[in-house]
């Protein structure tokens, strides 16, 4: 091997080149990278890839749908919990989960705001989960401060402390038990003071309003019953001179 090297720098063998090949580009087609060809690889590879290709592409359609059925059976399937769901009194009877009175709060974060009570237990607290949400109030318990519960049957109010350790107030004394509620009582819940307004009691009731309701609908049946009767009973009067006149001639 004899190495010299050109004008440019370049060093090659004498003995191979008779010039500098790489200033006259002769290394460049022996140094070029030349691409795979899929047809060098083994002899059918590339069918079976195709094959396997065409094959999922088929299949994928079938899976497809067979998921969005069964997404639709399970959607359309009733779950456990919503068969044995336990209904609330006055949607049992009424149809429907009325209000049955008010907390306002009158001191507080939530000064101004206005919570509904419905019919069985209203759960006090700072979670959403809670009947009655103070979430803006940090001192009180996160669930079930406290509750206030509606009787549909014996028409009353009752108080009772929750599951919490700390402490809850009715017009400024501790309760520690249950206790009834009247008009306008004040419930101390953390920071929070909570006025007590009902709307169901002696004075009024949703199954009374039903019961009129009822009894409405049924006298203006029998008002329309009432009114047939005597418009056949005026039309046949009316008829009665007419028969009596041709029979006399």
């Amino acid at each position: 091997m004899k190495l010299e090297r050109c004008k440019n720098g370049h060093f090659y063998d004498a003995e191979k080149y008779s010039e500098c090949p790489h200033c006259n580009g002769a290394m460049s087609s022996l140094d070029a990278t030349i691409a795979l060809k899929i047809s060098d690889l083994a002899d059918g590879y590339g069918e079976r890839e195709n094959e396997a290709a065409g094959a999922r592409e088929e299949a994928m359609p079938e899976e497809r749908q067979q998921s969005l059925e069964e997404a639709i059976r399970e959607a359309q399937t009733p779950m456990d919990d919503e068969l044995d769901r336990t209904v609330s009194f006055y949607r049992e009877t009424l149809g429907a989960e009325p209000v049955v009175g008010w907390l306002t709060c009158i001191k507080g974060r939530h000064y101004g705001k206005s919570f509904i009570l419905h019919a069985g237990r209203n759960y006090i607290g700072r979670d959403q989960s809670n009947d009655v949400c103070l979430d803006r109030d940090m001192s009180v318990s996160r669930i079930r401060h406290a509750a206030v519960v509606y009787d549909p049957r014996g028409k009353c109010f009752i108080v009772h402390p929750g599951e919490s350790r700390e402490l809850f107030y009715v017009n400024d004394r501790i309760l520690l038990s249950n206790a009834q509620l009247e008009a306008y009582d004040i419930l101390s819940v953390g920071n929070e003071d909570l006025l007590f307004i009902p709307l169901c009691g002696n004075r009024f009731c949703w199954e009374e309003t039903r019961n009129t309701r009822r009894k409405s609908e049924g006298n203006m049946g029998k008002t329309g019953e009432n009114e047939e009767e005597t418009g056949n009973a005026s039309q046949k009067a009316s008829e009665d001179p007419e028969d009596a006149q041709r029979k006399a001639s």
